[in-house]
């Protein structure tokens, strides 16, 4: 379905995702968690990326690593069906995350 010519447009673009988690790691520092709550003296980061991006480690580190996972072992009739679940546990996810957030910065209920 893809050319060998797409594996190393795959892999870079999986360095790129290592990249970015790398950054939002260390930008996030003791607020990055897998778990979905509010650490203790929690603020806002307010850097560039995140300025642009709301959520960069899903949306320039999940999903293009998922992708480029795809393209190079070329299992699309098992990526397909699976990413398209995991695309709904991630926006439901970014959805509570959204809400967590909300409740603290903004005082919403």
């Amino acid at each position: 379905m893809c050319p060998s010519a797409c594996i190393p447009i795959s892999v870079w673009s999986f360095m790129r995702a290592m990249a970015v988690l790398i950054y939002v790691i260390r930008t996030l520092g003791r607020f990055w968690t897998f778990k979905i709550y509010i650490v203790k003296g929690h603020q806002l980061i307010e850097t560039p990326l995140f300025k642009r991006v709301k959520h960069p480690n899903y949306y320039l580190n999940m999903i293009p690593e998922v992708l480029s996972f795809a393209i190079i072992s070329q299992g699309w009739v098992v990526f397909i069906p699976l990413f398209v679940l995991h695309l709904i546990t991630l926006f439901n996810r970014i959805r509570l995350e959204e809400k967590v957030m909300r409740k603290k910065f903004r005082g919403d209920k």
